[in-house]
């Protein structure tokens, strides 16, 4: 009997804890399918949906980080970034060193003109994780929207020995040395990425088959412009020439300037003539 009722036992055990298990493995690919769902919505725009569903999961499963950043994502999309920030705090109390986390939280802070607090987050990473990528281009991030060019043409120097071939940084740093006015090294930047020839660094820079359109529009663009900023000397005319038939009388202005630009800044000269009611006039 003793054989019987022990072979009875083990099998109860093992059909028990194998329904268990199976339960346990179905309840988590509901989950992962409901995340997929609240992934698609968002990334559709349909970010309250989104939020609605992430909220199902976490009610019933609030260790479902993923679900958790993704709810804290669409908050910081639709600019509620304490609500964001509250969310990642439920992470953060409990993994204190999810990067994911740490670094939209420091986002977060950076669109909201929060620069120290965005520091203070990122430097949590970049501390463990100086290779970090997304944690420098935060920083990166920082450091121009607060003008601090000279910090933020450090930080760029930084990402692209770790990254060459970002595009992103690369065209970052040619703004970075517009804004300096270190205008030929943002050409060389420039140019370098539209027709990969010349080595930064000691890194020759490399160039996907095709530029994604809208950023060679931009390049090219800011190419011309800088050209434009690295004349020194510049004239310019411009004529009017105006008739009224109304009451019979025209007028006319003629302008002429000329400008040198010098190293502490540009000196410019402009003179106009103008006729009308039968007087005339010069101005310079």
């Amino acid at each position: 009997m003793q054989p019987l009722f022990y072979r009875i036992f083990f099998l109860t055990a093992f059909i028990s804890f194998s329904l268990i298990i199976n339960a346990q493995s179905t309840d988590t690919t509901n989950y992962d399918k409901l995340f997929a769902q609240a992934q698609k919505e968002a990334f559709a725009g349909n970010r309250d949906k989104a939020r609605e569903i992430c909220k199902k999961i976490l009610d019933k499963k609030p260790e479902y980080y993923d679900a958790r950043m993704l709810l804290a994502q669409t908050l910081a999309w639709d600019h509620r970034y304490e609500e964001s920030r509250e969310e990642l705090k439920k992470i953060l109390d409990k993994k204190p060193d999810y990067t994911d986390a740490l670094v939209l939280k420091a986002r977060t802070y950076a669109w909201d003109h929060k620069y120290t607090e965005a520091r203070n987050e990122i430097k949590k990473v970049l501390d463990k994780k100086p290779e970090n990528k997304d944690a420098l281009s935060v920083l990166l991030d920082v450091e121009m929207w607060s003008g601090n060019n000279v910090k933020a043409l450090e930080v760029v120097n930084n990402a692209l020995k770790l990254f060459p071939a970002d595009l992103d940084f690369q065209l970052k740093k040619a703004k970075i040395l517009d804004r300096l006015e270190m205008y030929e090294e943002a050409l060389a930047v420039l140019e370098n990425m539209l027709n990969p020839k010349v080595e930064t660094g000691g890194v020759k820079s490399t160039k996907p088959d095709k530029l994604p359109e809208n950023m060679e529009l931009e390049i090219k663009k800011m190419i011309e412009d800088i050209k434009l900023k690295m004349m020194k000397n510049g004239v310019g005319a411009n004529y009017q020439y105006e008739w009224f038939d109304d009451v019979y009388f025209e007028r006319h202005l003629a302008e002429l300037e000329a400008k040198h630009k010098f190293k502490w800044g540009t000196l410019i000269g402009r003179g106009s003539y103008a006729y009308r009611f039968n007087t005339s006039g010069v101005m310079y």
